[in-house]
């Protein structure tokens, strides 16, 4: 499902977006974005084949608790 008002599209993640998303949350070990986020949100810097293989199993997980 896409959702676009002209300027902005909303849709789900796909798998080219995997290197992006992982740079921007998982990359550092202190990502600027930290500096604003409520401190009881723990953060883990993650290689990226950490974070990719979380994915995996996060999806695993969610597939079995569709049926």
């Amino acid at each position: 499902m896409y959702l676009t008002d002209g300027r902005v599209t909303i849709r789900p993640i796909t798998t080219d977006d995997l290197p992006h998303l992982w740079a921007m949350t998982c990359k550092e070990e202190w990502p600027e974005w930290k500096n604003w986020d409520a401190p009881y949100f723990p953060h883990k810097q993650l290689s990226y084949e950490e974070y990719i293989a979380l994915k995996e199993q996060k999806n695993r997980s969610r597939e079995s608790r569709r049926y």
